[in-house]
């Protein structure tokens, strides 16, 4: 059994990392009341600050992984970036809800006629002996007009994103999305690399 640890406590996040990491003999591990204030100035520096943040906790003996992804839109300067999650505080300096942050969006782009965005994740990943990594993944669509008000899957701006065919992601259930996604797009490297690598260790 070979153990990893999460540095995340957000739940859709785990429930969908769950479903692509599905390696026999992995035990995934999340930390509980685990809050890391993100400071990095791109997704790649977020992530590497919450694994390395875990990785100490765990003094410096454990794999652990973190992650960071948002959604960036061409005509908001690829806003909301890496302030995805706290686009609202940002923006407003107040806090929304999630319907209410997704229209903050269709808002904004109400008048915009290139409305292309695109989702990225980058996935930092510390082993035991120190080694850093980084997967990334992209996944490139549109902003929809309006939200899904019929939304049955899919979290954060997920009711707001097409995809090139033309579908919400909250159309689609997880392990479609999963196929698909940035975050399904930067597991599926990231599980090649833990097969290949973890995995046909000794250690």
């Amino acid at each position: 059994m070979k153990t990893l640890f999460f540095a995340t406590t957000n739940e859709n996040k785990i429930n969908e990392v769950k479903n692509i990491l599905d390696i026999p003999n992995l035990n995934l591990i999340v930390p509980q009341n685990f809050n890391i204030k993100e400071t990095g100035k791109t997704f790649k520096e977020n992530s590497l600050i919450k694994a390395k943040a875990l990785f100490e906790i765990l003094n410096k003996n454990q794999n652990v992984f973190g992650e960071d992804s948002g959604l960036c839109i061409e005509a908001l300067n690829l806003e909301p970036g890496i302030y995805s999650k706290r686009y609202d505080i940002y923006k407003l300096c107040k806090k929304l809800n999630t319907n209410e942050k997704n229209q903050l969006i269709l808002d904004l782009m109400k008048n915009e006629k290139n409305r292309n965005a695109y989702f990225i994740c980058n996935i930092s990943y510390i082993s035991k002996n120190s080694q850093i990594l980084n997967f990334e993944g992209i996944l490139k669509g549109k902003i929809a007009l309006s939200l899904n008000d019929n939304k049955n899957y899919g979290f954060g701006y997920d009711s707001i994103f097409l995809t090139k065919n033309n579908k919400k992601l909250s159309d689609l259930k997880l392990e479609e999305k999963n196929k698909i996604s940035h975050r399904g797009i930067a597991f599926l490297k990231f599980k090649k690399f833990l097969l290949e690598s973890l995995f046909n260790s000794q250690t």
